[in-house]
């Protein structure tokens, strides 16, 4: 890309079905896609993206690695050995997506071939701009994703609906023994009905090394389901991994959403904040907090508003933050 000038992308899918595997693709600048689809059911494989075709020298493209079109249902990736891409080095939005039915597994972002150092500056590694049923990660063996970004890990738009995140190590090394970071936030949703983790082997994300919120849940959001996540912890969930700058889970003005359950494997493991835990704002609704292990932050395990710890009171109409 460096010998074609500023502006120019790399590889435009327009008939659909195609497989890319194999392809190191870097050093397109200005406003320019490394590969885009304009089409569906297209593959991305094996490939490097952003980085030299060692893995361990960032190369940057200067707008978006990889662009996902309105056509959607096209893969990103595989659990299959070899199917994962390296994708990284990049100035803006790492991948993003339009469209239903994608899905964005086996890769590592913002990191280098190993997955054990940071070679991203990207705003968003795995944006979800809209569409329908997206899978990022998934509870098989070799779907989940390694994500570092510049800002945020992951992120739903307010234009997508039942987007799955699952199996995923965000902020984290490769083992998930060392953080990496994120600027901004692990996961960041808003749309209707994310799911961010699950009760069942595998499903639950690793989030830590996050400088603000490890998990947040945006203005507008609604029916966000958060369960069976290890955020800020280490890998067994029983001590510090690196401390959150900010709450480990921050609920902004948003409705219906679920952090945890009563059913097995529901509850998140939250600790290690430099603030509180789990932080409600004032204006969110309907929150239902349950069968969580919510441990050692700096400040109280959870603040609804905001406002750090309220007294107890008898009859009034209990208003402000989940009502």
């Amino acid at each position: 890309g460096v010998l074609l000038g500023s502006g120019t992308s790399g590889l435009e899918l327009a008939g659909g079905n195609s497989t890319v595997r194999g392809l190191a693709i870097n050093d397109f600048s200005g406003v320019s896609y490394a590969l885009t689809f304009d089409s569906a059911g297209n593959t991305v494989e094996g490939c490097i993206i952003g980085a030299d075709v060692t893995g361990t020298t960032a190369r940057s493209n200067g707008f978006l690695n990889i662009r996902s079109g309105v056509a959607g249902n096209n893969t990103i990736g595989g659990s299959a050995a070899g199917a994962g891409n390296l994708i990284t080095g990049n100035a803006s939005n790492s991948v993003q997506l339009y469209g239903d039915g994608n899905v964005v597994q086996g890769n590592f972002f913002g990191t280098d071939l190993a997955g054990s150092a940071d070679l991203t500056t990207s705003t968003v590694a795995v944006y979800v701009w809209s569409g329908d049923g997206a899978q990022i990660g998934g509870p098989g063996t070799g779907e989940g994703n390694l994500v570092v970004a510049g800002t945020t890990g992951i992120y739903t738009g307010s234009g997508t609906t039942n987007v799955v995140v699952q199996g995923n190590r965000v902020g984290t090394n490769r083992t998930g023994s060392a953080p990496l970071g994120n600027f901004r936030f692990g996961i960041a949703a808003t749309g209707s009905g994310a799911v961010i983790g699950g009760s069942g082997a595998g499903q639950g994300n690793h989030v830590a090394g996050t400088w603000d919120e490890g998990i947040r849940v945006n203005t507008g959001a609604v029916d966000t389901v958060i369960q069976g996540n290890l955020i800020g912890t280490n890998t067994a969930g029983d001590g510090k991994l690196s401390t959150d700058h900010d709450e480990a889970v921050y609920v902004m003005a948003s409705t219906g959403t679920l952090i945890g359950g009563t059913g097995p494997g529901e509850g998140n493991t939250i600790g290690y904040s430099d603030s509180v835990n789990i932080l409600v704002d004032p204006a969110a609704t309907g929150v239902s907090i349950l069968g969580n292990s919510i441990a050692s932050s700096s400040g109280i395990g959870i603040d609804l508003g905001g406002d750090g710890v309220t007294a107890n009171d008898s009859g009034d109409v209990d208003p402000g933050a989940n009502d």
